[in-house]
């Protein structure tokens, strides 16, 4: 491993005891809450739902879903099979995991990517104020991901930074092919 790797994993295994360091047991419960409300992309799959059985929304839920797509395709079947990072409860032993983790890779968070492609089709296609309640709930969210004990600092960054961009460019597509008509 290079000194820049080295450097990286001190910060996200410093970042990870420090958080199991902080945990209050008040707090667990909700917390777990959050983190499932993603899971599977439960809860901005619902709100793509909502948006697509609404017809004066139904445009938007079009382009929301691409964001969402494309998220799947890059995190879920490309970059968590090529990036096999073993996740920090597996890996080092003052980090417990608060719920039962998935076998599958830690890098990028999937949580994250998934909840920040969400927010910002949220932010895009219904604009301003429903954009913070989206990135307030993706943010949570992807802390939620650091207190439970199943991802790095590196995971939830980087997956919110992946989400974004493929989110970004779905909806560039989308404005190009309205475009074309």
């Amino acid at each position: 491993m290079n000194g820049a790797a080295e450097f990286i994993n001190g910060i996200d295994a410093a970042v990870g005891k420090w958080i199991v360091s902080v945990r209050a047991a008040w707090l667990n419960a909700p917390v777990r809450w959050i983190t499932h409300l993603a899971d599977y992309g439960a809860v901005w799959l619902a709100l793509l739902f909502a948006l697509l059985l609404l017809r004066r929304y139904r445009a938007v839920g079009l382009r929301y879903a691409l964001c969402l797509f494309f998220c799947v395709l890059a995190v879920n079947l490309a970059l968590k099979h090529i990036f096999f990072r073993v996740r920090p409860c597996d890996a080092i032993a003052e980090i417990t995991a608060l719920i039962k983790h998935p076998k599958d890779s830690s890098f990028p968070s999937g949580h994250a990517a998934m909840s920040f492609a969400a927010a910002f089709g949220v932010r895009r296609g219904l604009g301003k104020k429903a954009g913070i309640a989206a990135y307030v709930l993706a943010s949570l969210i992807a802390v939620s991901r650091l207190y439970v004990g199943v991802h790095y600092l590196t995971d939830v960054l980087c997956g919110a930074l992946i989400g974004t961009a493929c989110a970004a460019l779905a909806w560039k597509l989308s404005e190009t092919g309205k475009g074309r008509r």
